[in-house]
């Protein structure tokens, strides 16, 4: 279906940019008017007949039409030839300026064919091997999905799915994000920064966060952001969330060179960090009480984190859970209009959301152990009160949701029971603790229907989108830290009963529920690799490429691996070590964390497997990196731990740094074996370097 179609001809941009259908009053519709929102129209409103008002009309749709004219006018300068030749085509059709400018910048299908790069199956494995062995032998529902059914076609030849099945077939970095407000002579984004000037890039940046970060990390309504930053308010815009923003963009805008550098002031991260910084010390220090100043510290400290800057990202992020108490976040106020209420919810539940995914990786309590009180919508009315993205795909005329309230809904969930666990499982001081039967029982329960009550687009089946299968992938990473820890006690209760006692003792069985998660993990992030890449950044990959990347490290060094015949088994555990040392190594392109676990991934790796890696294993200036490393980096990510019941303490990353010493390239002295992998018990083990 036609935007046109679903929004009626002359729709205001407001309501073409949440696609609901306008009723075209002027100076505003009914659907804005509802929502509070102003109400603006690039489409002018048909003449009069009456000649002699023509005359009385004001000038303002004559600076607009010259402003657009310049534009296009910059446009056929700047743009490729072949580029250039289709405005001009456009333009002889009698396309209208602002369309053309829609067009070319965010949705014109003929110029994103000449704009995107190959969209077909292009990712292919570093390390090829049937991958089987580990996809098999237990209930893997992803075996059956329609994305791994058209990535099984495209690998034996087989063709592909029709057109409508975009996201089955084309890579997600290929898609557009449609969102008429989403423009540079709209946002004028270099009003809310002193960073750049530069409007297209300035937007492309707001337009790269919006696609791939935002549907993971929502803590502020998207539309209330856009209309208030088209419109010039500060309701639910601010130059510091503005700027917050593009700190967390810059981190994944592939275009820009050393953006993993933070500590590097020629680098945009650099400059955006600083200007946020800059502003948010100014409005601490005049005491401002706002949702965009709680809702940039929220993505501020979120930054913190990826760059290993932990102290600062704990500190940013006390300070935004005070900010949300002084405003009351967590609690019900019925005085609040539907729209303020609305956005004081979504930024109440994405701070805990953010909190429960970072405390429980960091292996840290949680700084929130109770929900927020205002509740969420059900499945069904999740786009109503989230909004939604939508996103165009070449040779597509359609537009495809990318289900982002569905998604934030069950992301939701899921961290509630994350934060449930890390509550039981953290005590308030490193060391370790228990989740003792009962309670494990309870978090099967509670997991299995999340995972049954999933809506359609998020079922096993029908996911696609890097969003959706990050969501199952922290699904059953979730699994393999809770219920490691009962593999032994499950597999010793029944050496001593029988089969099965176990499992009808407690009404499920952990071995089997691990296995099945682990399966699920491998063949998640081989599809994700296959059809999206490692490109964009994407922190909720990290922990995955951790758990698997170190696991087929310690299979690789069981006596299984050392027969003669090397097993298809090891071979695909091989090619899995290989995929994982890749995602970190281009991840460490986005940010700094990723880099660092490389190194240290890579330095546990057998000479051979390091080979197999190729020039893309090396680290460019690895010696100064390394004194910087030292220098900037205070993180407490513990590295390769197995269960939330283990002890983080000697695996925080602070520590391995300390201990090595020296990061060495393999050849160069050999690698210096520092962690091993370990159940609830074991710990890390050092060796001589």
């Amino acid at each position: 279906m036609r935007l046109e179609d679903i929004v009626g001809a002359g729709a205001c941009e407001a309501c073409r940019g949440r696609i609901t259908k306008c009723s075209v009053e002027r100076p505003q519709c009914s659907q804005c008017h509802r929502r509070q929102t102003p109400c603006n129209y690039l489409i002018l409103p048909p003449a009069r007949p009456d000649m002699s008002k023509r005359s009385q009309q004001p000038s303002s749709p004559e600076r607009v039409a010259d402003y657009g004219l310049e534009q296009v006018f910059a446009l056929l300068r700047s743009q490729p030839f072949h580029v250039a030749q289709q405005i001009l085509i456009h333009i002889r059709r009698g396309t209208d300026i602002h369309s053309i400018l829609r067009y070319v910048e965010y949705g014109s299908l003929r110029l994103q064919l000449m704009l995107v790069p190959d969209t077909t199956f292009q990712f292919t494995s570093p390390y090829l091997a049937d991958m089987m062995p580990l996809f098999q032998g237990t209930d893997n529902p992803y075996l059956s999905s329609r994305l791994y059914q058209a990535l099984s076609a495209e690998a034996s030849q087989q063709g592909t799915e029709a057109v409508e099945h975009a996201i089955y077939r084309v890579p997600y970095p290929g898609a557009r994000i449609y969102d008429p407000r989403i423009s540079p002579e709209l946002l004028k984004p270099s009003k809310w920064t002193s960073v750049s000037s530069d409007h297209v890039f300035l937007t492309r940046l707001l337009e790269a966060y919006l696609l791939y970060e935002y549907p993971l990390w929502p803590c502020f309504h998207k539309d209330h952001f856009l209309g208030d930053m088209t419109s010039g308010r500060t309701d639910y815009c601010s130059p510091l969330l503005v700027n917050a923003i593009l700190t967390a963009a810059c981190h994944g805008m592939g275009t820009l060179q050393d953006r993993a550098e933070f500590w590097n002031p020629k680098t945009h991260s650099y400059l955006c960090m600083a200007e946020t910084r800059r502003l948010w010390k100014q409005e601490q220090e005049q005491g401002v009480l706002s949702l965009p100043s709680v809702q940039a510290a929220t993505i501020l400290g979120r930054v913190y984190f990826a760059n290993g800057m932990d102290s600062m990202g704990w500190s940013t992020w006390t300070d935004a859970v005070a900010i949300a108490n002084k405003l009351d976040l967590y609690d019900i106020k019925p005085h609040f209009s539907e729209k303020e209420r609305v956005s004081r919810t979504i930024t109440a539940w994405g701070i805990f959301s953010q909190q429960s995914f970072s405390c429980f990786y960091l292996m840290k309590p949680p700084l929130s152990r109770f929900p927020p009180q205002d509740g969420l919508p059900n499945y069904e009315h999740a786009q109503d009160f989230f909004g939604e993205i939508w996103v165009k795909y070449p040779l597509v005329e359609h537009l495809i949701p990318i289900h982002l309230g569905q998604t934030f809904l069950a992301l939701i969930r899921l961290r509630c029971i994350m934060n449930d666990v890390a509550s039981k499982a953290l005590p308030e001081e490193d060391g370790q603790d228990e989740i003792d039967l009962q309670q494990a029982s309870r978090y099967n329960s509670m997991l299995m229907q999340w995972f049954r009550e999933l809506p359609e687009p998020l079922q096993p089946r029908n996911i696609a989108m890097p969003s959706h299968l990050l969501l199952h992938m922290q699904f059953h990473n979730l699994i393999t830290m809770t219920f490691q820890p009962f593999l032994k006690h499950e597999k010793s209760f029944n050496v001593f009963k029988k089969i099965d006692a176990f499992q009808n003792q407690a009404g499920f069985s952990p071995t089997k529920l691990f296995n099945t998660s682990k399966a699920s993990l491998q063949t998640l992030l081989h599809m994700f690799y296959h059809r999206h890449g490692f490109d964009a950044y994407y922190i909720f990959l990290l922990q995955v490429l951790v758990q698997l990347g170190f696991d087929a490290v310690e299979r690789l060094r069981t006596p299984e691996a050392q027969q003669e015949h090397f097993p298809a088994v090891m071979k695909a555990t091989r090619a899995t070590l290989i995929l994982c040392a890749k995602g970190l190594r281009d991840q460490g392109r986005n940010f700094y964390l990723s880099e660092l676990i490389f190194r240290i991934l890579r330095d546990e790796m057998n000479p051979v497997d390091v080979k197999l890696l190729r020039d893309w294993a090396r680290v460019k200036n690895e010696e100064e990196r390394e004194e910087l490393m030292m220098e900037h980096i205070q993180s407490d990510y513990p590295v390769n731990v197995e269960a939330i019941t283990c002890d983080p303490t000697e695996r925080r990353l602070n520590r391995l740094l300390k201990s090595m010493g020296e990061l060495k390239l393999p050849g160069d002295g050999g690698p210096s074996s520092i962690i091993t992998a370990g159940g609830g018990d074991e710990c890390m083990e050092y060796r001589e370097v």
